[in-house]
């Protein structure tokens, strides 16, 4: 789900990056065609606004699989306290620095694969 998030996010960039290129083509030949401009314009941020959705899904992604992850962790024993505190120091750390690049993502997300595994 993620990585369909991703691509299409690179998408919506792409599309809002070729509008931009037109638009200032369009500034740049000197055209006075308030109209069309208006439509480009719309079309950008329509794409814009498709582009907060997607990266807001993304960041929700984030947060729940945050939340599994804490949940996961409480249910250890007392055997595994420090395995337990190292573990939701990690998921805090994660959490605080706001939205990660998917290789830190998945970095944390091998940690924590590590740590179920001994617990």
């Amino acid at each position: 789900m993620a990585e369909d998030l991703g691509k299409e996010r690179l998408k919506i960039l792409g599309e809002i990056g070729n509008l931009t290129k037109q638009i200032n083509a369009f500034n740049e030949a000197g055209i006075q065609d308030e109209q069309k401009a208006t439509e480009l314009n719309k079309q950008r941020l329509k794409l814009a606004k498709e582009l907060r959705d997607v990266n807001q899904q993304i960041r929700n992604e984030q947060r729940q699989l945050y939340v599994d992850a804490t949940n996961s962790v409480k249910g250890l024993g007392s055997l595994y306290d420090n395995l337990k505190k190292s573990e939701m120091k990690r998921i805090e750390m994660m959490r605080s620095a706001g939205d990660l690049s998917d290789i830190a993502v998945d970095r944390g997300n091998t940690l924590a694969d590590l740590n179920q595994r001994i617990a």
